[in-house]
């Protein structure tokens, strides 16, 4: 099977401190796999390595059998990659189909040469297509301060599905959400199309195990450990680190 994404001894350094040390990992197209670990265990800085957005002290990441440890954020945007944040950067003055239109424009050439939008034009008709995968179609037109957390975080994962993507880093999806909310989510990500690879870093593990067909543990910068999810359920060690027991 291809793998979407494979990482070889990679690893970055911040003046004295390893952020990140020596990850291996090979994640198959389709695959969905969650990073968990404790605050301070390197997964951001692991997803900002495979962004672009930090250049790697050692090792190589490769997308779709490409090395792009070199390449930029904005190739390996092209090459499909999609990411959300962990803190929102939302426009609230704009609508839901406002921000969504505004990013599939941005993925293509000729983005800057903003004319007079209308239904039929092909990049809104991808946005509303987009507004209805991620359940906000009845509300494109309310603008991001009339909608809830829930609601936002539904259209960040909506954004990052711009460009057609092949592979997106969620960066904590469920941060601040209710378990109402919490649901919607899983669902949501669980009926993305499954060609689609997802790379999740997750604090609540009721998401993580309900979405992941793979979990990567990490602490202090490394893998301590990767199963299914019911394997990371049972390991002691996983226990002791993430949960406090001893």
């Amino acid at each position: 099977m291809e793998n979407a994404l494979e990482l070889t001894n990679l690893g970055v350094s911040f003046g004295g401190i390893r952020a990140v040390k020596d990850v291996t990992l090979r994640v198959a197209k389709g695959e969905r796999r969650a990073i968990l670990g404790s605050n301070g265990a390197g997964k951001s800085s692991l997803f900002n390595l495979i962004a672009g957005e930090y250049e790697p002290t050692s090792g190589r990441v490769s997308m779709f059998g490409e090395d792009v440890t070199k390449k930029p954020i904005h190739l390996r945007s092209r090459m499909g990659l999609g990411r959300t944040y962990q803190t929102s950067a939302l426009f609230p003055s704009l609508t839901i189909i406002d921000h969504i239109y505004l990013a599939v424009r941005g993925c293509y050439d000729g983005r800057m040469s903003f004319g007079r939008i209308f239904a039929s034009e092909k990049h809104m008709q991808a946005a509303e297509t987009i507004a209805q995968k991620v359940g906000l179609a009845d509300m494109m037109h309310r603008t991001v301060a009339d909608i809830s957390h829930g609601e936002q975080r539904q259209l960040e994962v909506g954004l990052s599905l711009a460009g057609e993507p092949r592979l997106i880093l969620l960066d904590e999806p469920a941060a601040g959400l209710s378990q109402g909310e919490r649901g919607r989510l899983i669902e949501l990500l669980k009926s993305l199309d499954d060609d689609l690879t997802l790379l999740i870093i997750e604090h609540d593990m009721d998401v993580a195990m309900e979405v992941a067909d793979v979990i990567t543990m990490m602490h202090d910068g490394a893998v301590i450990a990767s199963g299914t999810p019911a394997e990371i359920a049972s390991n002691e060690e996983i226990h002791a680190l993430y949960l406090g027991a001893h």
